[in-house]
């Protein structure tokens, strides 16, 4: 069983989150989670393990998601897939508590608002295995520190040609443009804007729309 990823203009406003999550009795016996399958993103994605998630995706999402999602991603990769577990028991081992289950509530309303993860129906789960580099909106309320750390990490990918770094530069900002609705002709204006080459704009315009749910014109 697997759930195939909507493409999402923005983060799920935090209240409209919660009542996603309402659904799912945090007190149940036991939580399906499979894989929230999305193409595009598991292409160019970091495991949640991996030290771009931990540098720059946690000040966003917060430790407690974080930690959520790298327990999620390990009983997927050892389950080779979808795995089940008592909420309670993964409330406890993540240090979220394991009475009412508001800790664990949080932790996973988090991880929906930012498209991390989504219900899947009953008490099921759809968790990314790999998460997207960081959004350009949710980049710019980082620490200007870590703002220069992202762009020293991704101007300086050892080992990665040039051709290649600007392919994927290119298809980075596409992604972007493209989860907040832009259509085709509009992703290749700005793409040209920011110096892609109108030849590279229009295949990583291509890629970004080829994702679920996402067609191109």
């Amino acid at each position: 069983m697997t759930s195939t990823a909507r493409p999402l203009a923005r983060p799920t406003h935090g209240a409209l989150a919660e009542r996603a999550w309402a659904g799912f009795d945090p007190s149940a016996a036991t939580l399906t989670v499979v894989p929230l399958r999305d193409p595009a993103v598991e292409e160019i994605g970091y495991h949640p393990r991996s030290e771009y998630v931990e540098l720059f995706w946690l000040p966003v999402i917060g430790p407690s998601a974080t930690l959520l999602l790298r327990r999620l991603a390990d009983g997927m990769d050892a389950g080779g897939g979808r795995f089940e577990v008592a909420p309670a028991e993964l409330a406890a081992s993540l240090g979220l508590g394991s009475g009412s289950g508001a800790g664990l509530a949080r932790a996973v309303g988090r991880c929906v608002r930012f498209g991390l993860a989504r219900p899947a129906g009953g008490a099921a789960l759809a968790v990314r295995r790999l998460l997207a580099p960081l959004p350009r909106r949710q980049l710019l309320r980082l620490p200007l520190s870590l703002q220069a750390r992202h762009r020293a990490w991704e101007a300086g990918r050892q080992g990665t040609p040039p051709a290649d770094a600007w392919r994927r530069r290119a298809r980075l900002l596409a992604l972007d443009l493209a989860q907040l609705g832009e259509e085709r002709q509009a992703i290749e204006r700005h793409l040209a804007r920011w110096g892609i080459h109108p030849a590279l704009a229009a295949d990583a315009t291509r890629w970004a729309l080829r994702r679920p749910g996402k067609p191109e014109d």
